[in-house]
């Protein structure tokens, strides 16, 4: 075998050496590259947002900042009265333009004191009231629209949380970044036409060409203004975050519901709530159950239940869960049960009602709610030893059914029958034999003694 010469694992080795730092070389323009992409993306983006200044100063620090281990921001949630947890806003730091809406509904004791403090709350942050519609009387509501920057928005829903107990609360964002873009881009297009449409009318002459150019032209400019007055819109709402807050009467909708449900068999009360039974036989165990609950906003004292067709009251029955004897706090319930045997059809018609109060325990004018359930089970015999009795009302019953039957098939058959009696009657009357054809020949007893001569 030959060996290989010296000279081509030089050459070979050269290849290598040169490969690799070609390979080094376009790496380190690459990256080169890269940052100056990156810069032009920067510069581009501080042109189309049209705040050099603020944009280069805001992006560089923070993106500095920002590490592959930082945990993402938590979205909006709902933590009880105290508020909301605080909502991460990037819109400055992102360089997204994002609108946020808040609509928060708080009870209050005063609706007309909680409706000015909120007032004053928004102004102390700056921000305004953008509208307002209130309602007096017994129920009174009021409903506050207000505007305030985005830096404080979480602030501000703090703050009016605090004014009474909340009810419900929901926060959006929606980010129209690229809604703007889109505007700002299709702007830019319609002032290029709008311009154009212009020197061409300068220039023209004939009056019909005029007319098709001013015609044109009146479309353009409406369309662009339709355009502007659309990025005007959006970004009046991404400068100003928008907070509806509704404030109603506290204790302003009692309310109890009563369920009654039923199951068979004793077990005090275990099995509540049951379900429903609509008939038994007779001698069965049987359980009520009965679950009184607060379906309205105000606490209810003085919970009464009675039913005068079972001539029961709430004191005799069993406690299933709950008490009774506490005042009911709106969500609120409890379950009691009534044991009973079935000798004989359950009918049932229970009430319920209960005093509002208000928070020290005292009647709220002299109102009461309540609510009632009716019902019936029907029951039957348990089955035993067929008697006497009981077979002959069986066979009155099969002989019924076989008369009936009969009577059934004897209508269907008649008129069968009826066709059946013609057909009879007809051959009855129908001449055996014929003499001239088609013509019958009387039989007077002639051919037959002719035949009798002619036999002897």
């Amino acid at each position: 075998m030959r060996a290989t010469p010296r000279p081509l694992w030089r050459i070979t080795a050269l290849l290598l050496a040169f490969a690799m730092v070609a390979a080094a070389c376009a790496s380190s323009d690459s990256n080169e590259t890269g940052d100056t992409v990156s810069g032009e993306s920067l510069d581009m983006l501080s042109y189309n947002r049209g705040d050099d200044s603020n944009l280069s100063a805001t992006i560089g620090p923070d993106i500095e900042a920002q590490s592959p281990t930082s945990e993402p921001p938590k979205s909006d949630e709902f933590t009880g009265n105290a508020g909301i947890e605080p909502a991460v806003l990037q819109t400055d730091v992102l360089g997204r333009d994002i609108i946020y809406v808040a609509q928060l509904q708080l009870s209050a004791s005063d609706v007309a004191q909680a409706s000015r403090e909120a007032s004053r709350i928004i102004q102390s942050l700056g921000g305004f009231v953008f509208g307002q519609q209130s309602q007096g009387g017994a129920n009174a509501t009021s409903t506050l629209t207000f505007k305030v920057f985005p830096k404080d928005f979480q602030e501000a829903l703090d703050r009016l949380g605090t004014l009474g107990d909340i009810r419900n609360q929901t926060i959006s964002a929606d980010d129209v970044t690229e809604r703007i873009v889109d505007l700002e881009s299709r702007i830019i297009t319609a002032q290029a036409s709008v311009a154009r449409l212009q020197s061409f009318l300068a220039e023209a002459t004939d009056i019909n060409t005029i007319a098709t150019l001013e015609k044109q032209l009146l479309e353009r400019e409406t369309q662009l203004e339709t355009l502007r007055g659309q990025l005007r819109t959006l970004e009046d709402q991404v400068a100003l975050a928008t907070i509806v807050v509704t404030i109603v009467q506290k204790n302003s909708a009692p309310s109890i519901d009563l369920f009654v449900t039923h199951y068979e068999g004793h077990n005090t009360g275990v099995s509540c709530p049951g379900g429903e039974l609509f008939r038994i036989e007779q001698e069965t165990p049987v359980t009520i159950c009965y679950e009184i609950m607060n379906t309205g906003d105000t606490t209810l004292a003085d919970v009464e239940l009675i039913d005068a067709t079972l001539d029961i009251e709430l004191d005799e029955l069993t406690l299933v869960s709950g008490d009774p004897t506490a005042p009911l706090q709106p969500g609120d319930s409890f379950i009691v049960a009534h044991e009973m045997v079935a000798n004989e059809n359950i009918r049932f018609n229970t009430s319920v009602s209960a005093t509002p109060v208000d928070d020290d325990g005292e009647p709220i004018g002299g109102r009461t709610v309540g609510d009632t359930d009716s019902g019936i089970i029907t029951t039957f015999e348990p089955e035993g030893i067929p008697t006497f009795m009981d077979g002959l009302a069986a066979s009155l019953e099969v002989f019924v059914a076989v008369m009936l039957y009969a009577v059934l098939l004897l209508g269907a058959a008649l008129p069968f029958l009826g066709v059946a009696l013609v057909v009879w009657l007809v051959w009855r009357r129908w001449p055996r034999r014929s003499g001239v054809a088609g013509s019958p020949v009387p039989d007077n007893g002639v051919e037959d003694d002719a035949a009798e001569l002619v036999d002897a």
